[in-house]
């Protein structure tokens, strides 16, 4: 326990993962390292130092054990390495899905690719929503899996308000072409 594992400031050179135990994420103002307060805890199965890595910075916390650890430590080398591959396997599985949604059928490998680029995939829980009537729309969606009702709110006479469904998009299908289209 209170065991400095790397300061705020140092080089960033190695990512790590907790095995067992856990650690204090402490942060100070810049030199006065001995008023550092505890902003986080993290615990095992969680990760940290991968800021300095992805930023090329220094560390912006100091982390101190807060008991017996057991930490797993990856080089900056081999967590690019890491980042890469999980880059391409997502890539790849966003082309793939794009392939199998009927307006890009045409396109080729390269449009796919560039798309699958800037696309950003999300995961909705049972209820909530994607988009909200009346907010601009400046993205398409897209459903991958499950299915997405579309509702319409409307207003009765008495001043209530009700949803009425219109229709559900499934797998391959889409919304707010429009919106990206007439922007």
């Amino acid at each position: 326990a209170n065991r400095v594992v790397f300061r705020q400031g140092e080089v960033g050179t190695s990512w790590y993962i907790i095995v067992s135990g856990s650690v204090n994420v402490l942060v100070s103002a810049p030199g006065k390292t001995e008023d550092s307060i505890v902003v986080a805890t993290k615990v095992a199965g969680e990760g940290f130092g991968e800021l300095a890595l992805v930023n090329d910075a220094p560390r912006a916390a100091s982390i101190l054990t807060a008991c017996p650890c057991v930490l797993l430590r990856v080089e900056k080398v081999d967590y690019n390495r890491i980042l890469r591959f999980v880059h391409n396997k997502e890539q790849k599985e966003k082309v793939f899905f794009l392939r199998k949604v009927p307006i890009f059928v045409h396109f080729t490998y390269g449009n796919l690719t560039a798309i699958a680029n800037v696309m950003t995939m999300r995961t909705y829980s049972v209820g909530s929503y994607v988009i909200t009537e009346g907010t601009p729309i400046n993205k398409m969606h897209f459903v991958k899996s499950g299915k997405c009702e579309i509702l319409k709110t409307l207003r009765l006479s008495n001043g209530a308000t009700v949803q009425v469904p219109l229709g559900t998009l499934e797998n391959g299908e889409y919304i707010g072409e429009a919106g990206v289209l007439c922007d």
